[in-house]
């Protein structure tokens, strides 16, 4: 018989988050050693200038444009490089969860802390609402 050719599997978008987001939350962030050196790494990223940030950037590039080919394929409305920005402000949120603690108790007397469980939850719930949200073509640049 004929050969039956099943389409690619399309991911969800919460599960394609996850696959992107959790690695770095599961290694680095519930781990407070670990979080020790994440945050370091950061901390030197934005330090020591352009040339150390494109080495290590460079070492996953592959990694990253494999995620840009899926997250077009479940939001074909969005650009590459407008899901690669959208990628590097979800890379964001993992840097600042890194933080420890994120802000000083005195700035933030309402701040309680998420479980891992729920801030993961959290962290994939946000990161989706921005992925699915639309930008205004005209955004207001202010009373002229």
């Amino acid at each position: 018989g004929a050969m039956i050719e099943t389409p690619a599997l399309l991911f969800e978008l919460e599960e394609l988050l996850d696959a992107f987001m959790m690695p770095v939350f599961e290694g680095k962030l519930r781990d407070k050693e670990k979080r020790a050196h994440n945050v370091q790494l950061f901390s030197r990223l934005h330090t020591e200038g352009l040339e150390l940030r494109m080495k290590i950037i460079s070492s996953f590039s592959h990694v990253l444009i494999r995620f840009v080919q899926a997250f077009s394929k479940i939001l074909p409305n969005l650009t590459p490089a407008e899901i690669f920005f959208r990628m590097k402000c979800s890379m964001g949120i993992l840097m600042t969860l890194a933080m420890e603690p994120p802000f000083p108790k005195h700035t933030m007397p309402l701040q309680t802390e998420l479980g891992p469980e729920q801030l993961a939850a959290s962290m994939i719930a946000y990161a989706s609402a921005g992925f699915r949200s639309y930008p205004d073509p005209k955004p207001n640049q202010g009373d002229k």
